[in-house]
C-alpha cells in the first residue's frame, strides 16, 4: 500500500511538471493536533489538552486558465494527542489520574482539488480545497506523566499501539497573494479529519479505538514555473 500510493505520488508529480501552469515551492505549518477516542467503557473519560503540531515541505499545483486547480504536498507533520484521564479504581486495578501524550511524526501526502474564486491574473486570489490525505509513521512514541508529579515515564516507542498508515479527508480554505508575474504567497487554514482507526487493539480489556485530526495554519511561496 505504501509503496503503490507513493509511486502514483511521483507519476501525478511527472504529470504536472509537463503541464502548462505549474507552480511549485516550499511550505510550512502550525497548529493543534489530537486523537478523537471512542471509548466503550464509561470510565474511560478523556480531557483533551492542547497539543502544538507542525508540518513543513514542499507543493505542487497545476492550474486550469479559469478556477480550477490540483495540488500534492509531501510534507513532514509532527502530530499527536495530549490527554488528561482521571483516577479509576476497579477491583484489583488501578489507573492514576495523568496527562498522557502521544509523539506521532508523519511523512503526509494530501491531494488536493482546488477551486479558485478569481483568476491567477489578480493580485488576491481566494481559494478552497479538498481531498485525501495519506500518511506514512517515521516514529511513534509517548509518555504518561501523574498528577501527583511522581513516576514521570520518560517517551517510549509506542508502536505496538498505534497502526504506521493513515488516511483521512482535507479541507482547506486561503489567499493567494501575487508578488510578482512568477511568484506568489500562499496562505491557508486546514482541517483534517482521519477515517480510519490507528489504534492497534493491543489490550481488548479497553477496547479504545482512536482517529486523527488537525487544524494548522500555512504558508509557503509558489513559483510558477511556465507563463
Amino acid at each position: 500500500m505504501k509503496q503503490t500510493i507513493l509511486l502514483i505520488s511521483f507519476i501525478s508529480i511527472a504529470f504536472l511538471l509537463q503541464a502548462q501552469n505549474f507552480s511549485i515551492g516550499p511550505t510550512t505549518g502550525f497548529g493543534h493536533s489530537w486523537i478523537d477516542h471512542i471509548n466503550h467503557f464509561s470510565y474511560a473519560k478523556f480531557s483533551r489538552r492542547f497539543n502544538p503540531t507542525w508540518n513543513a515541505g514542499f507543493s505542487l499545483i497545476y492550474t486550469t486558465k479559469k478556477y480550477f486547480g490540483l495540488g500534492i504536498d509531501i510534507k513532514y507533520s509532527a502530530e499527536g494527542d495530549k490527554a488528561h484521564a482521571p483516577n479509576y479504581v476497579s477491583g484489583d486495578i488501578e489507573s492514576p489520574a495523568g496527562t498522557a501524550i502521544y509523539y506521532e511524526n508523519y511523512i503526509r501526502v494530501p491531494v488536493k482539488f482546488i477551486y479558485f474564486f478569481r483568476k491567477n491574473t489578480n493580485t488576491v486570489q481566494p481559494e478552497i480545497y479538498f481531498g485525501p490525505s495519506f500518511g506514512f509513521s517515521t516514529s511513534l512514541k509517548g509518555n504518561f506523566k501523574n498528577d501527583a508529579g511522581n513516576n514521570p515515564q520518560n517517551k517510549s516507542e509506542v508502536s505496538h499501539q498505534i497502526k504506521n498508515f493513515d488516511f483521512g479527508s482535507l479541507v482547506g480554505a486561503g489567499l493567494n497573494f501575487k508578488i510578482n508575474r512568477s511568484l506568489s504567497l500562499n496562505t491557508n487554514i486546514a482541517y483534517y479529519q482521519g477515517l480510519i482507526d490507528v489504534l492497534k487493539d493491543y489490550s481488548p480489556a479497553y477496547h479504545i479505538t482512536g482517529y486523527n485530526g488537525n487544524i494548522s495554519f500555512n504558508a509557503g511561496l509558489l513559483y510558477k514555473l511556465n507563463y
